[in-house]
């Protein structure tokens, strides 16, 4: 049987991760939530667990705005979700439902969701002018431009992994030399081509040049390690 982890981020209301539940396929559950609101996702997952008592429903606390940790969170339980899959031999798709807690974490999601190459939705709903509830929920497919992960080779990953293992900020130089590069010249082109792509960043002290990896640099060896 195919799996399908759905991702689902709440606020101070369960309603778009009970709506998901209702309007996405999925075997397991994945609730990402804002500390301040820990009782709704606890009841939540109470609630729908009574509905659902042969499904996996996790709850993961998440920084509501914080971008780089909601990040984070999101692949992290996503990569660990994928090696349970993976052990399993079984066949998976990631969801995830970016409706729900702050735009800081509806950002984190999307973001999360085009690195993971996941399936994306919003479900938009009408409120009543009466009642003041949201009503007729209605799933919007999202397809954002995808970050090919694939575009990035071997010589250019040992790149990446080399500033990774070395803990922080290296010279091109040393870099060159812990990569297996012969000279600086012939890694600069690597590193010009990865700092375009946005996975590290460059400044200059004096005459030399010093490299670290970005946020997205780090998740995309996060990913990388899945394979």
């Amino acid at each position: 049987m195919k799996r399908h982890a759905l991702f689902s981020l709440m606020g101070s209301q369960p309603g778009p991760v009970f709506n998901a539940t209702q309007l996405l396929q999925w075997t397991d559950l994945h609730i990402f939530y804002s500390e301040k609101f820990r009782d709704v996702a606890e009841d939540a997952r109470k609630d729908l667990e009574k509905v659902h008592s042969t499904s996996r429903i996790r709850l993961y606390p998440i920084d509501a705005f914080d971008m780089r940790s909601g990040i984070d969170a999101i692949i992290t339980a996503a990569a660990e979700v994928i090696r349970e899959y993976k052990s399993e031999e079984a066949e998976y798709d990631i969801v995830i439902n970016i409706t729900g807690g702050t735009d800081v974490m509806t950002s984190a999601a999307l973001l999360a969701g085009i690195m993971l190459d996941a399936k994306l939705y919003y479900i938009k709903t009408k409120r009543d002018e009466e009642t003041n509830e949201y009503r007729d929920p209605e799933v919007i497919d999202i397809v954002p431009p995808k970050l090919l992960v694939d575009d990035i080779n071997e010589k250019k990953y040992s790149v990446m992994r080399t500033i990774s293992e070395h803990g922080g900020d290296i010279s091109l130089s040393e870099l060159a030399k812990q990569a297996g590069f012969n000279s600086s010249p012939a890694v600069k082109r690597h590193i010009d081509e990865l700092e375009e792509k946005g996975v590290i960043s460059s400044y200059r002290e004096g005459k030399k040049r010093f490299l670290r990896l970005t946020d997205n640099g780090r998740m995309f060896l996060l990913l990388k390690s899945l394979d």
